[in-house]
């Protein structure tokens, strides 16, 4: 993108990126004994949704792809070559399968490395922080962004309503007939979570497909 195409002339090539996603559960998960007797395996599976793998995607997924986001355009838009890590269940105890932390890096050309850390549990410290680290500073997003370097910056416009303004923005760009396509990108982000989810879930080193091979596909 321009903006990040922007940032590399200022602060050189990026050298790692390191993303944090320290929260609580989005929802509450269900109590094991709220289970209406009337419910189905389905029906509650709905009703506890981010509960399950096959519906929410889990944290990584569901929830990381934000970040994930964060990371691919920190890349100029290139997505991962390989990635590993590890998670797991510490504070959950619904019947569901999702995990509840996760510890993931992913691997790009020229030694270049992103590493996501990322929990859902209660009464820890919170923080939600992407560092993009640069020959020459260090970017720091999404909220009130900064680049700490020689020459230093920071955001000091108004705050606004991340939720209002996204949805300000796509009318915008439906009125004036200047919309720009985002699915694919939106898809190979998405792919991107899923393979560090499922490099977490089994401990082993996944790779991505070639560009000429997903057009295949």
């Amino acid at each position: 993108s321009s903006a990040a195409s922007d940032v590399y002339k200022r602060q050189g090539r990026v050298l790692s990126f390191d993303g944090l996603y320290y929260t609580t559960p989005p929802k509450s998960p269900l109590a094991l004994d709220s289970r209406p007797s009337s419910d189905t395996d389905v029906a509650w599976a709905l009703r506890n949704w981010t509960a399950w793998n096959w519906l929410s995607g889990g944290q990584f997924v569901e929830q990381i792809v934000h970040t994930i986001d964060g990371m691919v355009w920190s890349m100029n838009e290139q997505l991962p070559l390989a990635a590993f890590g590890s998670g797991g269940r510490a504070q959950r105890r619904d019947d569901g399968d999702v995990w509840d932390h996760y510890d993931v890096y992913f691997e790009y050309d020229h030694n270049v490395t992103a590493h996501i850390s990322c929990r859902q549990w209660v009464g820890c410290h919170g923080e939600i922080v992407d560092r993009t680290i640069c020959e020459k500073g260090m970017l720091v997003t999404p909220y009130r962004p900064y680049i700490q370097a020689n020459n230093r910056w920071r955001f000091r416009g108004e705050r606004g309503n991340m939720y209002a303004d996204t949805h300000v923005a796509f009318y915008r760009f439906l009125r004036s007939g200047t919309w720009t396509q985002t699915l694919e990108s939106a898809a190979n982000k998405t792919l991107a979570a899923i393979m560090g989810r499922e490099a977490a879930h089994t401990c082993l080193l996944y790779t991505s497909p070639s560009p000429r091979d997903m057009r295949r596909s």
